[in-house]
């Protein structure tokens, strides 16, 4: 190679790690290793580092190997670490990162480009950056992070803020052993998730931000889960520092909303008729729905039978199986997106937060929460609503949720609301005159 990096926080690396980077994959792959130094990304055109497929990055340690960026005036696609479109078998190891955001205002830090990532991994990083969060936001099978160190923090001047991770329609990724701090938003996986582990991590609220004069008006939780299948949230640590911590909003320490205002597949009526496998509403208009909405018999004839909707049109529903028992006129249905389903909730500990674990106003199906403890920490609470929520129809169900063993103790008031421990089941009927059906 013609460039080699220096290492000394002076000089400009980024043009010899990127030429490192693109020689690997020109030979069909490897581990560009970095050795113990400091090292300088500038760029104002790309990313800092942009990953193909088949390569890792790899350093000497997170304490050893550091890699700073964020100099300079910001730009819209600036982002330190991009893995480039339908990369495959790529990573990062055994070092660290750090936004120095040099004039306030940068903001991107990883992302992934459009295309499917595939066989990822974070290892042993430690990344310390404010502004945007590290973002999948792009389909995904198969990512790790492990013992990693993620340190989020709050900057007035970088415009949009948001908490140490953010993913979407991911399959197979898994969160394990990691250490996250934020100061403001939330953890958050959204929109089609399954498959997804989140075990032994430590979530970390620094609540100090709120107390002081650039204190920010958006709202703050620890980890928000939304539109997810086959999870398990296993033998995590949730716990705030620097508290209390007085909220814009609810501050929950783990929120299934599904989707807050911004409902997919919202809809109730009454059954005008139905065949084996159709149901028809005769004041219906019904577009396209997506490929993940259901609809549910809440009451009469039928009650209970949930069917994935295969197709919608004008007055029509088609559902993927036949009814076990054919709705009729007196039956009642929902249109909704079961936003946890198949759900493990185990041995969390959640310490010192606003408010606990709250499924608000989503459909769930075959849910456990079992053996978390909850100390100065609000309680568990199920909520499921008919309501109107920016003019969606919303009827929400908890079906085979089961809450067993867990522990709750408010024994200081931490929390600044005086609640009392609680495990709750509160449906709640809001803006509509009429019970519609049972959750």
């Amino acid at each position: 190679m013609r460039l080699k990096a220096v290492g000394d926080g002076s000089a400009n690396d980024q043009p010899a790690l990127q030429a490192a980077i693109q020689q690997a994959a020109a030979a069909g792959g490897g581990i560009v290793y970095v050795p113990a130094g400091t090292y300088k990304l500038v760029y104002s055109s790309v990313s800092g580092l942009e990953l193909p497929a088949r390569v890792v990055v790899q350093g000497a340690g997170p304490t050893l190997t550091r890699l700073r960026y964020g100099y300079g005036a910001a730009y819209a696609f600036g982002y330190a670490v991009g893995f480039m479109g339908n990369a495959q078998r790529v990573g990062l190891a055994d070092l660290s990162l750090e936004n120095v955001n040099e004039q306030g205002r940068w903001q991107r830090n990883l992302c992934v480009y459009p295309g499917t990532l595939r066989d990822a991994f974070l290892r042993n990083v430690h990344w310390s950056y404010s502004g945007e969060a590290l973002t999948f936001l792009q389909p995904s099978e198969r990512v790790l992070l492990t013992g990693c160190r993620f340190i989020s923090r709050h900057n007035p001047l970088a415009g949009l803020q948001q908490g140490p991770l953010a993913v979407e329609s991911a399959r197979a990724f898994t969160l394990r052993n990691c250490y996250l701090l934020h100061e403001v938003w939330q953890t958050g996986f959204n929109d089609n998730c399954s498959e997804l582990v989140v075990e032994g991590n430590t979530f970390v609220r620094d609540a100090a931000i709120l107390y002081s004069a650039n204190k920010p008006t958006i709202e703050t939780r620890t980890l928000s889960i939304n539109f997810a299948q086959n999870v398990a949230l296993v033998g995590n640590t949730f716990e705030t520092i620097n508290g209390p911590a007085p909220d814009n909003n609810d501050g929950e320490t783990l929120l299934n909303e599904g989707g807050g205002p911004n409902r997919k597949d919202a809809y109730y009526g009454r059954v005008s008729g139905a065949t084996a496998s159709t149901l028809q509403d005769a004041t219906a208009s019904w577009g396209a729905l997506t490929s993940q909405a259901v609809v549910v018999i809440i009451q009469g004839k039928g009650l209970g039978q949930w069917r994935r909707i295969t197709a919608s049109a004008g007055q029509s529903l088609t559902v993927e199986r036949g009814w076990d028992v054919v709705p009729d006129q007196s039956s009642r249905y929902s249109i909704t997106d079961w936003s946890a389903r198949n759900w493990l909730v185990k041995d969390n500990v959640l310490r010192h937060n606003r408010a606990g674990l709250e499924f608000w106003s989503c459909s769930t199906l075959d849910v456990a929460v079992v053996g978390n403890r909850l100390t100065n920490n609000d309680g568990i609470l199920l909520r499921p609503g008919q309501t109107l929520i920016q003019g969606a129809q919303v009827f929400n169900m908890v079906y085979n949720t089961q809450l067993v063993g867990n522990w709750v103790e408010n024994v200081e008031d931490r929390t600044n609301t005086g609640a009392p421990a609680y495990i709750g089941l509160l449906p709640y009927q809001y803006g509509v005159s009429q019970s519609l059906g049972t959750a």
